[in-house]
């Protein structure tokens, strides 16, 4: 098992926004955890990544409880978040945005690696990061966390605000990385597409987790179907 929640709760003041979530990973896996706006998705994959803290519960990856661990450790044990809204520096070059993923001066060798699996990113990486489309930006955010060379992604909300054509191109890049080796873990509102492309899924309404992997069918025509 590379990733493990068990009773996971997590509070903004008295407000609780996960409730005592169970989730299993595995490695190669891609999971997905749906649900609508304000269900708690960000902030539990917040707290799995190390950028909130846990008010109950254990976060296990790889076998040890590493809730507390902060995201800096996080990724630096191969576990990396690619943030909501995508968080680019808009006026830093392409290039200078994947520099900031890498915790090491080797890691900067990465980026020969990054640029054939994300080539846009190579023809505008002297160009500043503002200038480029959502779909673009969204593939520097997920460039930017490859650098540190993770086991384990998490995404949150990556076609959001994307067009169709986009948010599948977004997706097809994520079934590319665990292709590579990659595990990921991601939050998503578009019910059908992350469907197609997941192992299993979780459904998550204020602030509990239930997988609802057992009813996920393929149809026909290659889409997937789960009864929410």
């Amino acid at each position: 098992m590379l990733l493990e929640l068990r009773d996971l709760s997590v509070c903004y003041g008295r407000i609780q926004a996960v409730r005592g979530a169970n989730l299993r990973l595995e490695a190669g896996e891609i999971v997905a955890v749906l649900g609508a706006n304000g269900a708690g998705k960000s902030s539990m994959l917040g707290a799995a990544a190390g950028l909130l803290p846990v008010e109950s519960g254990r976060i296990l990856y790889e076998g040890r409880d590493v809730a507390g661990w902060g995201a800096c450790r996080m990724v630096r044990s191969g576990a990396c978040l690619v943030p909501e809204g995508r968080y680019v520096v808009g006026d830093m070059s392409v290039e200078e945005n994947l520099l900031l993923g890498t915790v090491s001066r080797r890691q900067r060798d990465n980026l020969d690696g990054i640029y054939r699996l994300l080539p846009m990113l190579k023809e505008r990486r002297g160009q500043q990061a503002g200038l480029l489309s959502g779909g673009e930006q969204q593939q520097l955010a997920i460039g930017r966390a490859l650098m540190s060379d993770p086991k384990l992604l998490f995404i949150d909300e990556p076609t959001l605000g994307l067009a169709p054509k986009t948010a599948r191109q977004v997706l097809e890049l994520i079934c590319a990385l665990r292709a590579q080796g990659k595990t990921v873990l991601l939050v998503e509102q578009n019910v059908r597409q992350a469907l197609r492309i997941s192992d299993r899924v979780y459904r998550m309404e204020k602030g509990r987790l239930e997988e609802r992997g057992g009813e996920k069918t393929v149809q026909n025509d290659g889409t997937a179907f789960c009864d929410f």
